[in-house]
C-alpha cells in the first residue's frame, strides 16, 4: 500500500540537515555519491523503476533497481543529503531497441535516426 505522503518529505531533510551543519564543532566536508545496484530477481516486474542489470557471478542479468544517494562527508558524522531512483530514458530504449533491429537489417548509419538527445533529469 503505498500511497503519496502529504508531508514535503524533501523540504524536511534539507531543512534538518541545515541545523545540523550550523553546529559549531562541524567542520566541512566532500559531498559523495554512492550510486547502488540492487538487483530484486528475474520475475519481478511488478516494482518501480526496474530495469535488467547484468549479474557479474552468474554471467545473466537480473531485473533490479539502482539507487543513487549523495552524502556530506565530514570526519565526525555523514549526513545524507539526497537520494533517488535511477531509471533510464524510455526514449532512449526504444531508440536502442530500433538501432539494434536496423543495424541487423543492415541500414546504413546515414539513413538511421539519431540517437535522442538526453533528458536534463
Amino acid at each position: 500500500m503505498v500511497r503519496q505522503s502529504q508531508m514535503p518529505w524533501d523540504t524536511r531533510l534539507v531543512a534538518s540537515v541545515r541545523g545540523i551543519l550550523r553546529h559549531p564543532r562541524l567542520p566541512s566536508g566532500p559531498l559523495v555519491m554512492d550510486d547502488t545496484d540492487k538487483p530484486r530477481s528475474q520475475s519481478a516486474k511488478a516494482l518501480a523503476d526496474l530495469d535488467p542489470l547484468r549479474d557479474q557471478e552468474r554471467g545473466g542479468s537480473l531485473w533490479g533497481q539502482s539507487r543513487v544517494c549523495l552524502f556530506l562527508g565530514t570526519p565526525i558524522i555523514s549526513l545524507p543529503v539526497g537520494g533517488v531512483f535511477s531509471q533510464p530514458a524510455p526514449e532512449l530504449r526504444a531508440w536502442e531497441r530500433t538501432e539494434k533491429a536496423r543495424k541487423q537489417q543492415g541500414v546504413p548509419t546515414k539513413q538511421r535516426p539519431r540517437q535522442p538527445a538526453p533528458h536534463p533529469q
